[in-house]
């Protein structure tokens, strides 16, 4: 998550553990809001169409709202920071 995210519930984390017990990843929708208060979004980002092979592509769902286990990295290789 990024410094000005949220989630978007209190038990969002409990989610996403609960059903990363079953998969490597979890991953949802992202909205975009214009005030603190939450009562104007101006846009949404769909995860829905988003399918294993896209990430061969370099499509890929939102990144705040993607999850997943640290062995997934720890097989694909880390981040690089050499770019």
């Amino acid at each position: 998550m990024n410094s000005d995210d949220i989630l978007a519930s209190d038990d969002i984390i409990e989610e996403v553990v609960r059903i990363s017990e079953k998969a490597d990843g979890v991953y949802g929708d992202v909205g975009f809001y214009s005030d603190d208060s939450f009562s104007l979004k101006r846009g949404h980002y769909s995860s829905k169409g988003v399918i294993k092979s896209h990430f061969s592509r370099g499509m890929m769902p939102a990144h705040p709202s993607f999850y997943v286990r640290r062995e997934c990295y720890e097989k694909a290789g880390l981040y690089r920071t050499d770019f």
